[in-house]
């Protein structure tokens, strides 16, 4: 259901959307940007109307390298804020340089920005970069097999993530070890071709 289609209520909403985009630049080095932003819609905005109005909107970009993906640079910018001094946390992000979002990520960001040293905000989008991790997995079997319904039915795609990521086993319900997406994977020959059991 879409918000036009919720029951309207006094009309008054607000629409969280995050964004986050990986590029690889060659080699283990990945490029990103991240975007989370809040939007009032139909609410008393001090001006009538009940215009949509930008609540939060915070940008980051950077890159990460490595197999732990380690930041190695890390930009967040503020281009809407509701008070002047929500920019101040953003400095916190010089302290991630040098972390890793495959090992203790989440715990790395609430020690530097957790409580009143930094915005729920701005961690929630910083928390949400852990996902690049997923995202670079991804492009890593995409270098490799074709993303396609033949590779994935025969098990050319699993079987060249499980190369790269042994992690995904037992990541999810359709990964689990017992199933079928990987028993067709350990099926699947090196040449891409079904051996038999």
């Amino acid at each position: 259901m879409s918000m036009a289609e919720c029951p309207v209520g006094d009309g008054r909403r607000v629409r969280r959307t995050k964004t986050l985009d990986v590029q690889p630049l060659g080699g283990d080095r990945y490029a990103f940007t991240a975007r989370l932003t809040d939007v009032s819609a139909g609410g008393d905005h001090g001006s009538g109307g009940g215009e949509a109005r930008v609540i939060h909107d915070f940008e980051a970009e950077g890159e990460v390298t490595g197999a732990l993906l380690e930041i190695a640079r890390l930009e967040i910018r503020a281009p809407t804020t509701p008070y002047p001094t929500c920019p101040f946390v953003l400095r916190i992000t010089e302290d991630l340089v040098g972390e890793q979002l495959a090992a203790g990520w989440r715990r790395t960001v609430l020690a530097h920005g957790g409580g009143t040293r930094g915005c729920t905000h701005v961690n929630t989008m910083l928390l949400g970069l852990s996902e690049i991790q997923t995202m670079v997995f991804f492009l890593r079997m995409n270098g490799e097999v074709p993303f396609t319904a033949e590779a994935r039915r025969d098990g050319t795609w699993m079987r060249a993530g499980l190369a790269i990521a042994p992690q995904l086993v037992d990541a999810c319900y359709s990964l689990r070890r017992d199933g079928p997406v990987l028993g067709t994977a350990e099926r699947a020959g090196s040449d891409g071709r079904q051996r038999d059991r």
